[in-house]
């Protein structure tokens, strides 16, 4: 009997003691860290991100009229002035069909001026009426469809003209041959490609940036810190204009920017560089907590959570020159929002 009583008394000391432990205040242990300042940990890192050079002039040149190709003067990787002639169309019908227009308003010419005497000596006749008035008005009829006449040859005639200079296919502007579509003795036609041509001096730096470094990227800018990085050369640049439009999923934008000295060649894909003189927090001090990023610090003697708004996953980030509370580096993981701490490198 004894025995039994005994078990039962443990058996209730074994459900009530848990309970009563639950029911303790809770008190918070002190966590050990260690600190540093942001001086300490402080960087001011060069960051990239991929950026190409894009010419600002790229044609595609084509035929304008019909005609066998007799020269072509060109080769992918020609650079051409402006107004040179990259290939030449047979042009002797459109010659001769201008010079038969032209031919046409000669005479037509003529025939304006007998009209005009004809009708000036009508016109004194019909006064002392040697001739009829009919007569007056069928030459001042024929002298106003002669000149009707001369007007719609003249048009044609510019038109042929047109076509004779379109013999020559010109270069818009200066520029490089970077396609060639067709060869001499080939037969075109209005719209037929001949040459691709871009404008490798004319190039600006194209660079999709996250909404959140082109607050960076502007600094820098004012600071002259903008850089394209191509192989081992840097060509020093500034924002042309920032586009007004976000990408929702990438949440970036695209920016654009003009080289201030020598250029690369357009289609270089290289990484827009830049350089900033803020302190910066490498990304293995900054935690996320609850889809919130920032760091520990130490505030009121206690641990706190400082969040960071600006930072990106895995990349430094930009704080204020007059941030000044110590940053918690070891114990950084198990430490907790308003946890007492004690400093083992006080």
């Amino acid at each position: 009997m004894q025995r039994k009583l005994k078990y039962l008394i443990l058996g209730m000391l074994f459900l009530v003691l848990p309970v009563l432990a639950k029911n303790q205040p809770q008190v918070p242990s002190v966590a050990p860290i260690t600190i540093k300042s942001l001086h300490d940990i402080a960087i001011y890192p060069e960051n990239s991100i991929p950026a190409e050079v894009i010419s600002l002039q790229k044609s595609t040149i084509s035929a304008e009229i019909s005609g066998g190709i007799t020269d072509i003067n060109v080769q992918v990787g020609t650079e051409v002035e402006n107004n040179s002639i990259i290939a030449k169309i047979e042009c002797a019908d459109y010659k001769a069909n201008s010079s038969r227009i032209s031919a046409n308003i000669a005479a037509i010419k003529a025939d304006i001026e007998l009209t005009k005497w004809q009708l000036a000596r009508s016109k004194r006749l019909a006064q002392q009426s040697n001739i009829s008035q009919e007569r007056v008005q069928q030459l001042d009829a024929s002298l106003a469809k002669l000149e009707a006449k001369h007007d719609a040859e003249s048009q044609s005639l510019i038109s042929a003209e047109k076509n004779v200079n379109r013999c020559n296919i010109v270069a818009p502007y200066s520029g490089l041959i970077v396609s060639k579509y067709i060869n001499k003795g080939e037969f075109v036609t209005p719209g037929t490609k001949i040459v691709q041509l871009v404008n490798n001096n004319e190039v600006e730096l194209d660079a999709k940036v996250h909404n959140k470094e082109i607050q960076q990227i502007q600094t820098a800018n004012q600071d002259n810190l903008l850089f394209f990085k191509l192989y081992d050369r840097e060509y020093p640049v500034k924002i042309r204009t920032i586009v007004s439009n976000e990408d929702p999923k990438t949440k970036s934008q695209t920016i654009r920017f003009v080289f201030i000295a020598e250029k690369p060649i357009p289609g270089s894909s290289g990484k827009l560089l830049w350089r900033s003189l803020q302190p910066q927090i490498p990304p293995e001090f900054v935690q996320n907590i609850n889809d919130t990023f920032g760091i520990f610090i130490i505030k009121d003697n206690v641990a706190s959570f400082y969040k960071l708004t600006n930072a990106i996953e895995g990349r430094h980030v930009e704080i204020d020159k007059g941030f000044h509370y110590p940053i918690i580096v070891e114990g950084r993981y198990s430490v907790k929002d308003g946890q007492e701490i004690r400093i083992l490198n006080q």
